[in-house]
């Protein structure tokens, strides 16, 4: 969910200055001549419920590199987040919804797992138990607020569609890889660095967000010392126990019995603080332009308050909104019910002004007319 910041602030007015204003950019498409492939190097891909793939060439890493047939013209295009072949895998840019119901899949992906250990290794927990658990809870987080970042990674996927080895030249991973489901691209990693960028480099919000999950780690650890030393008595041969033996053993279970009491007083102390972890509205948004530069991308950044000018490429942040799916056919479904405050993508805007929005990694047409807010972020590389 957005966090909506006063407006008007003469600061923020100042820095919004600084910024470019205009249409984002939007990349090219690659030319058949550009990194041309011989007709005996092309290999072409099996045919993924109906989606043609070419391989065109491997990158300098190894890793393929792909086009897509375009159903309407028949020509192989660089690969693009927003084809409407990628809601079928509910892929048409990023979803965050995924680090809540595929954390298991995501934790097990070595990328993830290596960033993650460099802000909270294994080795900093108690046990690799309640490391996975902080993890689930600290992917929740994201889940809870990942509009923003969603929006963030389909940003610069966007602007490096048919540059695959630049975006992994300047960010260290690939744009995508193929699964037997077709392309999968690695959004949830780029919006995991942004998060992370942002929450424990710039801002440093590690005690809030151990405070949001306090009273969970608690009962996660209290649950562990009851589960893992009661069956201790039942397993052992008590037969031959001298009455040294049971002395030490009452000894233990004393000991035992006021970790567990005291951790018990603990937990019911405890409260999870909530954070909003989301990204304000505002003209850094989230310092994304920092987080880019570090990457050797620059881009400017620029809010429009209570804007209804909308343009292909901006993201908006509105509140109380109505959405209506569609399919990869452009079939419109019936509507959503109307949602809180949050950031969508705008993919396109039709003749007759409907918008086209990315959100939770599917195409909804967005109505906003009865909003009770309206902003845009302009996001533009800068050369």
């Amino acid at each position: 969910m957005a966090s909506r910041t006063v407006k008007g602030l003469a600061v923020q007015l100042a820095v919004m200055q600084l910024f470019a204003q205009g249409l984002l950019f939007h990349p090219r498409k690659v030319e058949a001549e550009e990194n041309p492939a011989k007709e005996s190097e092309k290999s072409y891909a099996p045919s993924l419920d109906g989606e043609e793939l070419i391989l065109v060439r491997k990158s300098k890493t190894g890793e393929a590199i792909y086009q897509r047939k375009n159903p309407e013209t028949g020509e192989y295009e660089p690969i693009s987040i927003f084809d409407k072949e990628n809601t079928k895998t509910h892929q048409y840019g990023a979803n965050q919804r995924v680090f809540k119901r595929k954390f298991e899949e995501l934790i097990q992906d070595p990328y993830i797992w290596e960033e993650m250990q460099k802000y909270y290794p294994v080795d900093s927990f108690k046990s690799e138990g309640e490391a996975m658990f902080f993890y689930e809870k600290y992917f929740n987080i994201i889940y809870d607020c990942g509009c923003g970042y969603a929006a963030a990674a389909n940003f610069i996927f966007h602007i490096f569609e048919g540059k695959e080895e630049e975006f992994q030249e300047k960010f260290g991973f690939p744009m995508y890889s193929m699964t037997d489901k077709g392309i999968d691209f690695n959004y949830e990693l780029m919006m995991l660095k942004f998060f992370n960028f942002l929450h424990l480099v710039t801002n440093d919000d590690r005690k809030a967000i151990n405070d949001s999950m306090k009273k969970d780690i608690l009962e996660y650890r209290l649950f562990q010392l009851i589960r893992e030393d009661a069956p201790r008595l039942s397993k052992q041969d008590t037969s031959n126990w001298t009455d040294e033996d049971w002395d030490n053993w009452k000894k233990e279970e004393k000991a035992r019995e006021g970790k567990i009491a005291y951790l018990s007083e603990k937990y019911k102390r405890a409260k999870n603080i909530y954070t909003n972890f989301g990204i304000e509205v505002n003209g850094t948004y989230g310092y994304l332009y920092i987080f880019l530069a570090n990457h050797g991308v620059p881009i400017n950044t620029s809010v429009k308050f209570g804007n209804k000018d909308h343009q292909v490429d901006d993201i908006i942040a509105t509140g109380n909104f109505t959405l209506y799916p569609i399919n990869q056919d452009g079939e419109v479904g019936e509507a959503k019910k109307e949602f809180g405050d949050h950031y969508m993508y705008i993919t396109d805007i039709e003749e007759d002004g409907d918008i086209i929005v990315s959100s939770w990694g599917d195409m909804y047409l967005l109505d906003n007319s009865n909003a009770s807010w309206t902003d845009s972020v302009v996001l533009q590389p800068s050369k």
